[in-house]
């Protein structure tokens, strides 16, 4: 159940960073962002999906005064994946 739950923080996350040329939401920004740090420390930074929450945080946080577009398309589609991975 809490996998499915992460997952879906993955998913939304990943969905957010696809978009976030169009998105000017500061606020979810830095709300994400603390959500995926918190999230990476859960894995206590042993495996590579611990690295991607804690680059996708670091990322969400960096957008509120950058546009970083074409790393938030990877890091994106990285998050897509992994999220589709937990439901399984």
């Amino acid at each position: 159940m809490l996998i499915k739950i992460l997952g879906a923080i993955d998913l939304i996350g990943g969905i957010i960073l696809l978009l976030i040329g169009e998105i000017d939401f500061k606020v979810l920004f830095f709300i994400l962002g603390i959500i995926f740090i918190i999230k990476s420390s859960l894995g206590m930074w042993q495996d590579l999906g611990s690295w991607m929450d804690l680059l996708a945080g670091i990322l969400f946080l960096s957008s509120i005064f950058f546009q970083i577009e074409i790393i938030g398309i990877i890091i994106g589609i990285c998050l897509i994946q992994k999220g589709l991975v937990s439901f399984l």
